[in-house]
């Protein structure tokens, strides 16, 4: 506790009530993890399993495997992809350094978006925009014009663009935030193992989509990862909650409680209303059209 105040000393800003500040934080960030260890004490991988951490661990599992079936797979075989759809090696090569490119300002832009928007706002919309993206580098895949493969390219460049601002950036800190203090690193561990099958899974399917010797898709390729595309993100819209602004202490009380997802933006939380004394647990919460009592022995 000595080592955590003179580090928060340190941090925190000179002002009259510095030192209140600095007990209201340390007692803060102890109430917190007691209550995380109380809810998930001595945490074993199974425990990810069981109660309100399954939904912790489905949360982080899709996040993650998110990353590839948005699109994603395909920017991987970049090059491969654009000489499927008509480029010439050069060209394909000289393409593939701009997407290069969009990574830096992909990070760049996505340090603006992320303090006024939400990270579930910001991963579907996201997946929308390359949905659409993906839809049109699929339909373009029946021409062989050479407008048609200008397009492709510029779509593609796009596609990448998106997907580095948005999704990209935007999985670290919802697999961070969502699961339990106690089970955070087994939780994450465990949604890296799903986003490791999901990647063997497409470097097996992708380049046989790609392959004229093999299924010989070329850009209708694009078809495929739409498809995915579109399944990841019905399923963000009704089972990833969105965290921006909460704390530890409210993500773990809105998980307890129950509250769908689609309700954890508009869901103010009191959670300083646990009754250790009574072995209750007692959020109390009001959403837009009502106040509510959550009431959990």
């Amino acid at each position: 506790m000595d080592i955590a105040r003179k580090s928060l000393v340190r941090l925190s800003a000179e002002s009259e009530d510095k030192e209140h500040q600095v007990d209201a934080a340390l007692a803060y960030i102890k109430y917190t993890t007691d209550m995380e260890q109380a809810e998930s004490a001595d945490g074993r991988f199974i425990d990810c399993f069981r109660g309100t951490n399954l939904r912790r661990t489905e949360i982080n599992c899709v996040v993650w495997a998110t990353q590839i079936l948005c699109g994603n797979a395909i920017l991987g075989y970049s090059v491969v992809f654009l000489q499927a759809a008509g480029f010439s090696e050069l060209q394909s090569f000289d393409l593939n350094i701009s997407l290069s490119a969009c990574y830096i300002i992909g990070g760049i832009v996505c340090w603006f978006l992320f303090p006024h928007f939400g990270r579930a706002t910001i991963y579907m919309a996201g997946n929308a925009g390359m949905f659409v993206l993906l839809i049109a580098i699929g339909g373009l895949g029946f021409s062989k014009d050479t407008k048609a493969q200008t397009a492709i390219g510029i779509l593609f460049v796009l596609s990448t663009l998106i997907n580095m601002i948005t999704i990209g950036p935007a999985c670290y800190p919802i697999v961070s935030e969502t699961p339990s203090g106690k089970l955070r690193y087994k939780t994450i561990s465990i949604g890296r193992f799903v986003y490791n099958l999901t990647g063997i899974f497409s470097n097996s399917v992708t380049p046989r989509m790609m392959s004229p010797t093999a299924w010989n898709w070329g850009a209708k390729a694009a078809f495929f990862y739409a498809g995915t595309n579109l399944l990841c993100n019905i399923w963000c819209w009704f089972r990833l909650p969105e965290t921006k602004d909460r704390t530890f202490g409210e993500i773990d009380l809105l998980f307890d409680n129950h509250v769908p997802a689609r309700k954890f933006k508009y869901t103010s939380v009191d959670e300083f209303a646990t009754s250790h004394e009574l072995g209750e647990q007692t959020a109390v919460y009001s959403e837009k059209g009502g106040a509510v009592h959550v009431d959990h022995a």
